[in-house]
């Protein structure tokens, strides 16, 4: 698959109407590595329903819809995005692939999918809005439902404050300067996963980057049964 990558960054940013809107888009495929990782998940390759919750401009939706396309499989697709300009992009871009709709994560009903994605998303939240959202999604997956999680690991030294810094200086050119965010330790994002229900596994998510980024994996039933099925799936779904 990861000789893909090239034409899926190009048929994504291909995606996108205007040159700026494009432009960004291949930017954060290229340097970004968390879409790539996803893009290679083996379990998440094997869910047939996505939902992305703070799906922006619906970056990883289209990841998704172009992989499912090179596989030949089916697969649906649902974004959870509380500005409407950026789910008016995330339309846009997908069009008929995906359903995106408006609404603020701290209420909103989780509908069930396979798999849940919740990328650079749980740190806009005061802390029982967290633990509200994460019981909610465990709410919504099945056993065997997989939940994707990458935030900053706060407790990192050097790369978590540079992860932080980096945040509030976006926050701030998107004119919201002095936002309150919840930032956690790696242990602590793993121990509020577990809390909510979940089997977890902690991975590194910030290769190549100067920021210390955490991708946390959760499972809703235990891991040997999960990833005998889940490969199961894969493989016969792509021969």
């Amino acid at each position: 698959m990861s000789e893909a990558w090239p034409e899926i960054v190009r048929a994504v940013a291909g995606r996108y109407r205007s040159r700026l809107q494009a432009g960004f888009v291949a930017g954060k495929l290229r340097h970004d590595p968390i879409y790539r990782t996803l893009f290679a998940h083996p379990d998440l390759r094997a869910a047939r329903s996505v939902l992305d919750l703070g799906c922006g401009r619906g970056i990883l939706l289209a990841v998704l819809a172009e992989r499912a396309r090179l596989n030949g499989t089916s697969v649906a697709l649902r974004g959870l995005e509380s500005r409407a300009s950026h789910a008016a992009l995330a339309r846009q871009a997908l069009g008929a692939g995906a359903a995106i709709d408006v609404t603020d994560l701290r209420t909103a009903e989780i509908p069930a999918a396979e798999a849940v994605c919740a990328i650079d998303v749980l740190h806009y939240l005061p802390r029982e809005a967290q633990r509200s959202l994460l019981q909610r999604i465990a709410g919504a997956l099945a056993p065997g439902g997989l939940l994707l999680v990458r935030e900053i690991d706060r407790d990192a030294g050097l790369r978590g404050r540079l992860a932080m810094a980096a945040e509030h200086a976006m926050s701030a050119l998107r004119t919201e300067a002095g936002r309150a965010f919840a930032f956690r330790s790696a242990a602590d994002w793993r121990g509020s996963l577990s809390t909510a229900g979940f089997e977890v596994e902690a991975r590194l998510g910030g290769e190549g980057t100067p920021f210390a980024n955490v991708l946390l994996v959760g499972y809703r039933e235990a891991k040997k049964a999960r990833t005998r099925d889940r490969r199961a799936r894969a493989t016969s779904s792509n021969p």
